[in-house]
């Protein structure tokens, strides 16, 4: 079942880089994934970014098998069923949404392990010295604003050194 959230975080991770077919081959020649496995892997190498990773697994369910049966067709009966019936319940419940929520209902239902997630940058330590910079220039605002009122505000200091003539 560890199977299904290593290869799904992958395929999320590889729709988004470029050389994703490279590291599917990579993927799919792991040896600890048997031949049906490979053969899933190389198989789903086009639909990736395309095909929501829910409807991948639905449609090796033993689920989607069961229902193809139900309608009296034989499209799903020459496969190998990689997962179970209700990881294609799962699945199919969760087609067209985001494959976070697909891996959250696994571990929630049936223990599968949960998504790693990175977790987010603590910014507090940069917090208290941009607070200090911006009361600093607020001081100097302030100090100009109280000169200005008081008349005594002298712009020329401003301009640098005049050029020699």
């Amino acid at each position: 079942m560890w199977i299904v959230v290593v290869v799904g975080v992958g395929l999320i991770a590889l729709a988004h880089t470029a050389p994703a077919p490279f590291l599917l081959d990579a993927m799919a020649g792991d040896p600890i994934f048997d031949d049906a496995w490979k053969e899933w892997i190389q198989s789903i190498r086009p639909h990736v970014g395309i095909v929501d990773f829910a409807d991948l697994i639905y449609l090796r369910s033993e689920s989607y098998a069961k229902a193809q049966a139900q309608r009296g067709l034989e499209e799903a009966q020459g496969k190998l069923m990689l997962f179970g019936e209700k990881e294609g319940r799962i699945a199919a419940a969760n087609r067209k949404k985001d494959p976070l929520l697909l891996f959250a209902a696994l571990h929630r239902q049936l223990g599968y392990p949960t998504v790693p997630r990175p977790e987010p940058v603590d910014e507090t330590p940069h917090l208290i010295p941009q607070l200090m910079r911006r009361m600093e220039r607020v001081e100097v605002r302030m100090k100009m604003l109280e000169e200005e009122a008081k008349g005594g505000l002298d712009i020329t200091k401003f301009y640098g050194q005049l050029p020699p003539e």
